[in-house]
């Protein structure tokens, strides 16, 4: 079978064209959280070849509007011949002209006119996206997609060369009069505006939310519904609620350091684990153990262009030299500057009498996640997400370093986690084999800065995710359905006051309990 690497879009939108060239005829527009498959470059590298659906719908992507999950060198090259009779040949298979999309999975655009003699094209769903250029009275568009609720429509826009695969413009949908099933169009983004919500908490929602407002700083309690009053309970960091809701652990680096557990009851911290640096406590099931990641010691290092090595590591390269001489000058080891860092490791600690179990792990570990109903500890590694148990061995789940904050969700059979991609990161779902089944976080607009979405944590009954955004500029935190849809700040008015900092040091900046 022929060699395929996951591609992720880091834009709202893609455009999909039938051949690796700027002026192609468009295939398809598709939402930047749509899951496309790579099976071939273009000899310039410039063009990704992809599948783009579930029916096996084909077209070429611009190589910078994706983040390819893998060596571009390891896809076979692709001539612009070949692509040219490639498309001949699905087009002559599907009775198409070689100019439209060439598969049945193609979804056609719908013809639009303005209504209005003045009608804002926008970078994005909303009226905080900047305005791109203007619609004239009954000037005719192709709409080739649309906002979550309909209340915008993305169109194919242009705006000289230079922008053409930056994605649609967007406009208003009730200036917009379109002939055809709107509600068939793609759905390339959720609104960034729109009409507010008549109440500040979350209807429906239950349990209990403990959030940092930084590394070390305060910790607080709310209820997830916005009912009853915010409390601060303690300072530290990664705040995680035992499974029965009664109890919160989180981690403190000044002294006295270690791991503690608040009984919310009685207002009781009892410090169960003395240890330098402790990040991420984690739960075991039955709430007799915690698990977390600690300093296990230190080594030095000097940063070079490719990152930072000890000496000896960077004499080998040297030939076993002190300097060595290049065309781009002499370079010494002394020049690279030098700098400590700490090696962590994880461990476990059982509540009621304060065993100490050292667990198998790298020597790099972030972010440890115990497996709700089993032995499992899913943690961040030096190259991607490993899984390790008491007792047992540490082994690969998913070999991708830009993964990282994994978080079980309650059945234990799926994974949120952030990937970073070229400029920011989002939020996607992983099945329990680390395989990426949806994106459920996406830029608002191909035109301004991408936000970071960052550090899910899951409601307890699984249908709900909570995370940290600077969306709107600020960190604040957001909630969003399972499924990525729904997305909307938690309690804007009782969080109103709260400044919140996030560090990209993998902190988990929320949990939510029972």
């Amino acid at each position: 079978a022929p060699a395929r690497t996951l591609a992720l879009g880091i834009r709202a939108a893609l455009t999909l064209h039938t051949l690796p060239q700027a002026g192609a005829a468009v295939a398809a527009t598709v939402p930047g959280s749509q899951v496309l498959w790579a099976e071939a470059r273009s000899t310039d590298g410039r063009w990704l070849f992809v599948t783009y659906d579930e029916l096996g719908a084909r077209a070429w992507v611009a190589a910078t509007a994706v983040k390819l999950l893998g060596e571009p060198d390891a896809l076979p090259a692709m001539t612009l011949e070949t692509a040219q009779a490639d498309l001949a040949a699905r087009a002559s298979a599907t009775s198409q002209p070689a100019g439209q999309a060439a598969t049945a999975g193609a979804r056609a655009s719908l013809p639009g006119r303005s209504r209005v003699a003045q009608l804002n094209v926008r970078g994005g769903p909303g009226t905080d996206q900047p305005v791109l250029g203007q619609l004239t009275a009954d000037q005719a568009v192709a709409v080739v997609g649309r906002s979550q609720a309909g209340e915008w429509l993305a169109i194919a826009w242009r705006q000289g060369a230079a922008l053409e695969d930056k994605g649609p413009g967007w406009v208003a949908a009730r200036y917009l009069e379109v002939t055809g099933d709107v509600a068939g169009l793609p759905i390339l983004a959720q609104a960034t505006t729109g009409v507010p919500s008549a109440s500040s908490g979350l209807v429906g929602l239950s349990g209990k939310i403990a959030f940092q407002t930084a590394i070390g700083g305060d910790i607080y309690v709310v209820n997830a519904d916005g009912s009853g009053s915010l409390r601060k309970v303690a300072t530290g960091l990664d705040p995680a609620w035992s499974p029965a809701g009664a109890r919160l652990a989180y981690a403190r680096w000044d002294a006295p350091h270690g791991v503690y557990v608040l009984n919310l009851a009685t207002g009781e911290e009892q410090r169960i684990a003395t240890t330098e640096r402790p990040r991420g406590p984690t739960w075991s099931s039955d709430g007799t153990r915690l698990a977390f990641s600690h300093k296990t010691g230190s080594y030095t290092c000097r940063i070079t262009p490719t990152g930072c090595y000890p000496e000896d590591v960077i004499r080998q390269t040297f030939g076993g030299q002190e300097c060595v001489d290049t065309p781009q000058g002499r370079y010494c080891i002394s020049d690279f500057p030098e700098q400590s860092r700490d090696d962590t490791g994880l461990a476990q600690v059982t509540l009621a009498d304060g065993a100490w179990l050292d667990l198998p792990s790298e020597q790099s570990t972030q972010s440890p996640d115990w497996r709700p109903r089993s032995e499992e500890i899913l943690y961040r590694g030096k190259t991607g997400l490993q899984i390790t148990a008491p007792g047992g061995a540490t082994w690969p789940l998913v070999d991708n370093p830009d993964l990282s904050s994994p978080a079980w969700a309650p059945d234990g059979q799926r994974i949120a986690a952030q990937i970073y991609l070229h400029d920011h990161s989002d939020i996607f779902l992983l099945d329990a084999g680390g395989n990426i089944q949806q994106r459920l976080t996406a830029p608002a607009s191909s035109f301004e800065r991408a936000a970071n979405n960052v550090a899910p944590t899951w409601s307890p009954d699984g249908r709900t995710i909570l995370f940290l955004s600077d969306r709107a500029g600020a960190w604040r935190l957001y909630r969003m359905n399972a499924d990525g849809t729904g997305q909307t700040r938690l309690l804007p008015q009782a969080l109103a006051d709260l400044s919140l900092h996030y560090d990209f040091a993998a902190e988990r900046v929320a949990s939510w309990g029972h």
